[in-house]
């Protein structure tokens, strides 16, 4: 939130007003980046690796390669996920609140049209998290921010083994399809 020069100090009115939500939080810095920043992640995990005098150069540049997929991977499967959720759930809105050094152009791009999914990077992700029904990460720190707070919070993972913090996880209900997701959100909503 403190590199997000956009930032306002509260959620949109408007859409807190309006009906219930949950709030989904991405961060696919890697697979979705903003042209905010320019970092190539090819040459950055170059250096990291030279200058950790890593041995086995092949085996790291695999594994980060291996990241890199495994995140484009799950960027598809979130947007599966969101349009999944706003049909199943049409009477709550979906807030999806990229992480700050996201693009939006994707999510706009994909959600544009559709009446219950808002995109924003406005507000801090407290004031978020404290109006909303539920969030669900992908492995964020808001996830532990959210669990504190005493919200429901999902991690949302469909693929088999990424990598994702451990305290992250351990705050979370976890969920690796959208059926069980869909079981959990109906719980939470209807409870």
């Amino acid at each position: 939130d403190v590199l997000n020069l956009k930032m306002n100090m509260r959620p949109d009115q408007k859409i807190i007003n309006h009906k219930p939500y949950i709030v989904v939080f991405t961060n696919f810095s890697i697979s979705n980046r903003s042209e905010y920043y320019s970092i190539d992640f090819k040459q950055q995990e170059i250096k990291i690796i030279e200058k950790s005098n890593i041995i086995n150069y092949d085996s790291e540049f695999i594994k980060f390669n291996n990241t890199v997929c495994d995140q484009n991977k799950l960027l598809a499967d979130y947007k599966k996920m969101i349009f999944f959720l706003s049909k199943k759930f049409s009477k709550i809105n979906i807030i999806i609140r990229p992480h700050p050094s996201e693009s939006l152009k994707f999510w706009e791009d994909n959600f544009c049209d559709f009446h219950n999914v808002f995109i924003t990077q406005y507000g801090s992700s407290s004031d978020w998290i404290v109006e909303s029904e539920c969030i669900i990460h992908s492995g964020s720190t808001t996830g532990i921010e959210s669990y504190y707070l005493g919200k429901p919070t999902i991690l949302y993972n469909s693929i088999k083994n990424y990598k994702v913090m451990p305290l992250t996880k351990s705050v979370s209900l976890e969920c690796n399809s959208l059926d069980q997701l869909e079981e959990y959100l109906n719980d939470i909503i209807l409870n």
